[in-house]
């Protein structure tokens, strides 16, 4: 199906026009005179009468030198963008309007018929003959090209027959050509135009470029547009515009003939070769012999003209079928003399129609292949249908002129049977090296079991492949995990082997006599029922419980989530802080995915931080449905013990403490981490040493706006800001008013809102004023009352804006 989609592209379809190229030079010569001419603007010419843009005055007298010469119709492909008009200069103007009414008004009027656009027009009614063109370029890709409101006046639509059925819109679908996106230029000034006799569209190919159809009727949004060879032939046999009808998807109405193009209206000119097998030109007529009537008239008369540069001065000459050199006035010289003698290359409509339905049966044939074929004996017969594709396609061209792409259905099914015999040796090496490989699993997982790693080797015998000869290996593990009392493994080990068979031995009584015992883990029959206990058994004859990579020592306490123990990285002997939360047991088992999820986001909160007054987070993981996170160990007392008027700290380490801690939450502001429960439990202190950290971010929200959402309420009342109380929406600043409630604390040695119920407090903080700090402890600096004020202002806008202004002020209040 990539190969039939691949056919929609240019790319793809380059191989046809390459073969198109080659088989073309083939074609036998045909006897045929000329019926088009080139009225080339050549070196000669731009000698005798100078460079371009020539006088419109010379434009008209080559029309009428033409008509003379009773020319068929008369092209042009010049720029005729830009008008030339003529004008007094301002001293003949100032003398005129001394001149009486009469005088001014005659000399005006001889003004305006030596006028050169108006000359060019009035030659161009006279004619009736003379067709200009609208130069465009075309990309092999991309969408359909989009029509100005300007050219949409110049360039007149044809008459369109459009497919209204569903069946027809379909074939058209399937017969499509690839995309094409147009490119169009200037076109002629709106008055020629309309003077004219019709306005086409000229294609100018690329000196890097192969063109070898011409684009009849281009499409432009929903209209279709002549090309300016479709409508110069019409004119030169008396045909109105009106008179051309695009069929879509099959070809153009041409009077009461028909020319055949291929789904996208492209026409194929045959090229025309002499004996020696050089292309015979057009007959090319320089401007300059014309203008002096140095030219045979049979070369001209009744035939379709085409005034264009062939300078390389102003145009660079393309290949055309057959590496025919032409010019774009050559080139549509060419397409007209073929549309009007009726030499082409028929390309049916349904052509890439022919080309894709192969594709699809060769790639059926493919498929499907017998194993009888594919070896040389099918190599042979694809090479064959190959043969035949290329000959049918060069025997079409040369005795019918009709043109069938199927190169790439031949290079496909060679191409295919090449790639499927090398799939299916190659597969056969990989079957073989996997009933190695599944040796060698089998010995390794034999060896590990020896070895009582049931795990390993558990996962081992599943790399192998799952049939009968693993079964008695599997059974055996099974009995082992039985015997360390892992029956949840067990039961695994068990399903594993029901894969394939559900009655082997007695699996299927073991099962069920395991789903029913509970499930003992490593931590030496500690369950997950109790776990909300402690992992620790004060016992001598039971090893130290594992969790992860780590081994637990001792209990730290309750953390805001769950136990908090002390552990040890046996691998680095690093010692850490363990936090844990039984999932299953804390919640209920719809709510357990939040929770689980919840649990992570702090991990991933607080591993996103790196400060030397925040905890650092080493690891987190999850086992057996108990998660856990592993932090840095800090020795030393939370600021809890620092919270009673008979047990303050000093005001000088108070100002410190809160200088570091604004800093920090500044810090996790700025990672959009917000904490959520600052309070002094959260708060680690080591006097000794000095060393402070902020911890237990279990309650941490992102506030990325892609992760953010307004979420249960957690922490601690008596810290809380109001908004965090409401339940609303948090960010910094709310840290900001919970670590102003820490200070005054800390200070002063109570909190600055008390109350019996939790309604209360939440009203008083929601509403009340508290105390002045200088009212409960007057030795303490006057500008610390306005500072922790500030922090605890109800509404977070007259608080400090962020961590560092609040360090900032603490800062300059602190006593020197």
């Amino acid at each position: 199906m990539l190969v039939v989609a691949g056919t929609y592209t240019s790319g793809l379809q380059s191989l046809e026009e390459f073969s198109y190229n080659g088989f073309v030079r083939l074609l036998p010569n045909i006897e045929t005179e000329p019926r088009s001419a080139v009225i080339a603007i050549d070196n000669a010419s731009l000698e005798k009468y100078g460079p371009w843009p020539w006088p419109r005055q010379r434009l008209a007298r080559i029309i009428k030198q033409l008509e003379k010469y009773q020319a068929g119709a008369i092209g042009m492909i010049v720029p005729l963008d830009q008008p030339q008009s003529l004008s007094l200069p301002e001293t003949y103007q100032s003398v005129l309007e001394d001149t009486s009414p009469e005088v001014r008004e005659k000399v005006l009027a001889l003004v305006d018929k030596l006028d050169p656009d108006a000359i060019f027009t009035d030659t161009l009614v006279k004619s009736d003959k003379v067709i200009l063109a609208t130069p465009y370029w075309s990309e092999q890709a991309g969408l359909i090209g989009a029509i100005s409101n300007d050219l949409s006046m110049i360039l007149q639509p044809l008459q369109t027959i459009a497919p209204t059925k569903f069946k027809e819109k379909l074939i058209n679908a399937l017969i499509a050509t690839p995309a094409v996106k147009h490119h169009i230029g200037q076109a002629p000034v709106a008055s020629f135009a309309l003077s004219s006799s019709g306005v086409g569209l000229a294609r100018l190919g690329r000196e890097d470029e192969t063109v070898l159809s011409e684009s009849l009727a281009v499409r432009l949004e929903q209209n279709y547009v002549p090309s300016f060879a479709l409508l110069l032939a019409a004119q030169t046999v008396g045909l109105s515009q009106d008179a051309i009808t695009v069929l879509q998807g099959r070809g153009i109405g041409f009077g009461s003939a028909m020319y055949h193009t291929d789904a996208g209206l492209n026409y194929f000119p045959r090229p025309i070769f002499d004996k020696e097998g050089e292309p015979v030109r057009i007959p090319v007529i320089s401007v300059a012999d014309l203008l002096q009537d140095k030219v045979d008239k049979q070369l001209i008369k009744n035939k379709a003209t085409v005034l264009g540069f062939t300078s390389k001065i102003y145009t660079a000459p393309f290949a055309g079928p057959g590496q025919m050199q032409l010019t774009p006035a050559g080139w549509s010289a060419h397409v007209t003399d073929s549309l009007l003698a009726g030499t082409s290359i028929n390309t049916p409509y349904w052509a890439l129609g022919l080309q894709r339905g192969l594709i699809i049966l060769f790639a059926l044939y493919l498929l499907f292949l017998p194993r009888m074929l594919r070896g040389r004996m099918g190599q042979l017969l694809s090479l064959l249908f190959a043969f035949l594709m290329l000959n049918v396609s060069l025997l079409a061209i040369l005795v019918k002129s009709l043109w069938l792409p199927l190169t790439i259905p031949a290079i496909f099914v060679l191409v295919g049977h090449i790639l499927i015999t090398i799939y299916h040796r190659i597969a056969q090496k990989l079957a073989a090296q996997r009933t190695e490989v599944a040796v060698a699993y089998l010995d390794l997982a034999e060896n590990l079991h020896n070895q009582g790693k049931l795990d390993l080797a558990f996962q081992n015998l599943k790399r192998c492949p799952l049939d009968a000869s693993i079964l008695e290996p599997l059974y055996t593990i099974a009995l082992d995990f039985e015997r360390r009392r892992q029956f949840s493994k067990a039961i695994t080990v068990y399903d594993y082997i029901a894969r394939v068979d559900a009655n082997y031995r007695d699996i299927r009584e073991r099962r069920e006599r395991h789903q029913a015992v509970p499930d003992a883990t490593t931590f030496n029959g500690a369950t997950t029922s109790n776990l909300t206990a402690t992992l620790v058994v004060n016992d001598s004859k039971v090893e130290r419980p594992v969790l992860g990579r780590y081994r637990i020592e001792k209990e730290l306490g309750r953390g805001a989530m769950g136990m908090v123990y002390l552990g040890k990285d046996p691998k680095i002997g690093r010692t850490v802080a363990i936090k844990t939360l039984p999932l299953t047991d804390e919640f209920e088992s719809e709510d357990l995915e939040e929770v689980r999820a919840r649990f992570f986001v702090e991990a991933e909160a607080a591993g996103r931080l790196n400060h030397p007054n925040i905890v650092t987070i080493f690891d987190a993981g999850e086992e057996h449905d108990l998660a856990y996170i592993a932090m840095d160990y800090i020795e030393g007392d939370s600021l809890d013990s620092f919270t009673t008027p008979d047990n303050l700290l000093s005001v000088e380490e108070v100002f410190k403490i809160g200088i570091s801690v604004a800093e920090a939450l500044d810090y996790a502001h700025k990672k959009s981490v917000v904490h959520r429960d600052i309070k002094p439990a959260n708060i680690l202190y080591n006097r000794e040493t000095d060393t402070l950290k902020v911890t237990d971010f279990g309650v941490a929200c992102l506030i990325d706006t892609n992760k953010t959402r307004t979420g249960t309420v957690l922490g601690s009342p008596s810290y809380m800001s109001p908004e965090q109380l409401a339940g609303k929406k948090v960010d910094g600043r709310s840290d900001i008013f919970s670590l102003g409630v820490t200070l005054y604390q800390l200070f002063t040695g109570e909190l600055p809102f008390n109350a019996d119920s939790m309604a209360a407090l939440a009203y008083k903080i929601t509403n009340d004023k508290p105390k002045g700090v200088r009212r409960v402890r007057s030795d303490l600096p006057t500008c610390l009352s306005r500072i922790i004020n500030k922090a605890m202002e109800k509404t977070p806008k007259q608080r400090f804006s962020n961590g560092k202004t609040f360090a900032d002020a603490l800062r300059r209040c602190e006593p020197k």
